[in-house]
């Protein structure tokens, strides 16, 4: 592959979240904006496809590159991670209830 294709990595200190505009991290990690997700109840919505599987294994992904948030069951294959337990953001899933979000990943 070549090098200068390869997707680099931003310095922390060029990125300037889109909500509060301090400089070190975006937009979705700012503690500003998810509180204002929670305390108006703007949380997330998403749009949902059934599939049926014969097998479950945690190490398989549904992507849709058109999404801006990504939902998976195990917080193994991010680099990182930070607990939302504190928060009680609430996902709504495809029967109409409610599951916890436990962190978000990058």
């Amino acid at each position: 592959m070549d090098r200068k294709k390869a997707k680099k990595s931003k310095d922390p200190k060029k990125i300037k979240c889109f909500c509060c505009n301090r400089k070190g991290y975006f937009k979705s990690n700012c503690k500003e904006y998810l509180d204002y997700l929670v305390k108006t109840d703007r949380g997330m919505e998403l749009f949902v496809v059934e599939a049926c599987l014969v097998e479950e294994s945690i190490d398989n992904w549904v992507i849709d590159s058109g999404a801006t948030n990504h939902v998976c069951v195990s917080l193994q294959q991010f680099s990182e991670t930070r607990s939302l337990r504190d928060r009680g953001i609430l996902l709504q899933i495809g029967d109409e209830s409610y599951v916890s979000a436990e962190a978000i990943g990058e």
